[in-house]
């Protein structure tokens, strides 16, 4: 059977949590509330795995995701016009995407260049068969 601690009512409690998230140390609200320590963090704890409290920090945190993606997009946007990566020749692009190759993924390179990955892939095997064939006809 659970038991229910009249002592303290819901009020309180919530001032408690609430004193807590807002960065106030556990043993100053013990001091202030005259609450043993393992209480105040029984209704942290079970503030933390109420139903509300998940909602809320789920979807603030959705929120905040969306908002830096969005920037994140526009400010992607800003750079490819600003280094003209629409209006460079392939040939250019595919020089420089083979001379970061080796720091950054594929995609994120080729998304960056408005670049096909096929076309890099191609790049990349031609150059190397090229090569392979001028060194042997040396």
């Amino acid at each position: 059977m659970i038991k229910i601690n009249s002592k303290h009512n819901k009020e309180t409690k919530q001032i408690v949590v609430k004193a807590y998230h807002e960065g106030v140390c556990v043993s100053e609200i013990v001091k202030q509330f005259d609450i043993p320590r393992s209480t105040v963090y029984s209704w942290i704890k079970a503030h933390l795995q109420s139903e509300n409290y998940q909602k809320e920090s789920r979807l603030g945190d959705y929120h905040k995701l969306k908002e830096k993606i969005k920037k994140q997009e526009i400010m992607i946007e800003i750079l490819q016009r600003a280094y003209g990566a629409s209006e460079l020749p392939v040939r250019q692009k595919l020089y420089f995407a083979e001379s970061i190759y080796s720091e950054y993924s594929v995609h994120a390179i080729c998304d960056a260049l408005l670049l096909s990955r096929g076309t890099f892939y191609n790049h990349l095997k031609r150059n190397k068969r090229y090569n392979a064939w001028y060194e042997n006809w040396i």
